[in-house]
């Protein structure tokens, strides 16, 4: 089966960039699978009002973004094409042109971007849920694509449009990371027979030495982006807690956004909490051999939360947010707790009582790794994705 991806890449990379390239790897050597991405990038690095305007309109039409497309689509011939995040360089015109191929279109769903102008349904600093009947005023308002009004208002017009010429109406499947998306944008209108949920796959790096104990000098660890819809502030509030009840609690927090200063300020002339910006690769890896508890306090619904999966992956367990598909892959009181969303007080006792535990947590590590081994394995993930394109494509040959 050959099967294209498309993507537009994200000025920071995230968790559907990664899906993106476990898409490829995963189907990869038994079936054909070619990437076209598109770079926000390129645009971040021009200014210039002409050059800004130009860029807005062709959001809406890009003629170049089109024209690669189809130069691939007539090379590659495709069996199936799944999308990611299509905007902004990739325009609404190759959406609108790519439904109307005589070529099954899958819509990987990683966030509720047909229904929301962030991609969060985020206004106000809380979760907004019109963009699900097509309001999109709140985010307007609020101006909470790129913290400008105009532009929020130019891409709720675009998302406007995409619903009046009927495009998400006419994607042949979605495949959901979480049952919670499946039934967020069957909420919206998009039939549920239409929607597979397949939640990511994800292949441990080594083999995990099982620890008895957490030693007190292993901090409690925060990855991700670094904004009100990540829970940042209700972690600041939440530790001053844990700094008077556990004065020798140790916290790191790592990631890049618009709260860094907040951030950098609070860990500032504290002994005991530590800012070290983005890590990946090898730093990463090693901080979280040497952690004791993963974070997720997000507020906004989570697609999933693959930072889960990082903690599972070192046997740590997570305290984190019952928000979205989180509350799918943590299990409260066995891989971890589960508090309420934006609650300071709930995460402050919850990481209070982790720290009480007899083993620090260590019996809720083994288990988050126990299920990271049975439920996400690439081989369960792999045969869910072929099912939903042999449904589609039943006649393309070899699926194994």
């Amino acid at each position: 089966m050959r099967i294209l991806q498309i993507f537009n890449r994200y000025v920071q990379e995230g968790g559907e960039q990664q899906a993106v390239q476990e898409t490829g790897s995963g189907l990869a050597p038994e079936h054909e699978v070619k990437t076209l991405l598109f770079d926000t990038r390129a645009w971040e690095e021009k200014n210039g009002v002409g050059q800004k305007v130009q860029q807005a309109l062709a959001m809406v039409w890009n003629p170049k973004s089109i024209r690669t497309a189809k130069e691939t689509i007539d090379e590659f011939r495709p069996d199936v094409i799944v999308l990611h995040n299509m905007m902004p360089v990739g325009s609404a015109a190759l959406l609108y042109w790519l439904t109307r191929q005589a070529i099954p279109v899958v819509q990987y769903i990683h966030n509720f971007r047909p229904f929301s102008v962030s991609g969060y349904l985020w206004a106000g600093d809380q979760v907004e849920r019109a963009g699900l009947r097509l309001n999109f005023i709140p985010e307007i308002k609020d101006g909470a694509w790129q913290d400008s009004r105009v532009k929020t208002l130019w891409y709720a017009m675009i998302l406007w449009g995409l619903h009046a010429l009927g495009v998400w109406k006419k994607m042949t499947h979605w495949i959901a990371i979480s049952q919670f998306m499946k039934e967020t944008f069957a909420e919206a209108g998009i039939p549920a027979d239409k929607v597979s949920v397949v939640k990511h796959a994800w292949q441990p790096l080594e083999e995990l030495v099982p620890r008895t104990s957490f030693e007190a000098s292993m901090p409690f660890v925060f990855l991700g982006r670094l904004s009100a819809q990540k829970g940042i502030g209700t972690l600041l509030e939440a530790w001053t807690q844990v700094e008077k009840a556990s004065p020798e609690a140790r916290l790191v927090i790592c990631g890049e956004g618009p709260m860094e200063k907040a951030v950098r300020d609070f860990a500032e002339g504290r002994d005991h909490v530590t800012y070290r910006g983005f890590v990946r690769g090898e730093k990463k890896e090693a901080l979280l051999r040497g952690a004791r508890c993963l974070l997720a306090p997000s507020i906004w619904y989570e697609g999933l939360g693959l930072v889960a999966y990082d903690g599972y992956e070192y046997g740590l367990p997570v305290v984190a947010a019952k928000s979205g598909g989180l509350a799918e892959i943590v299990m409260n009181d066995e891989t971890g707790f589960l508090i309420p969303p934006g609650d300071s007080n709930a995460l402050a006792n919850g990481i209070v009582k982790m720290l009480g535990l007899p083993d620090g947590g260590v019996a809720m590590g083994l288990q988050g790794r126990k299920w990271l081994e049975k439920s996400a394995t690439r081989e369960q993930w792999k045969k869910e994705m072929l099912s939903v394109f042999t449904k589609l494509h039943p006649n393309s040959g070899n699926l194994n």
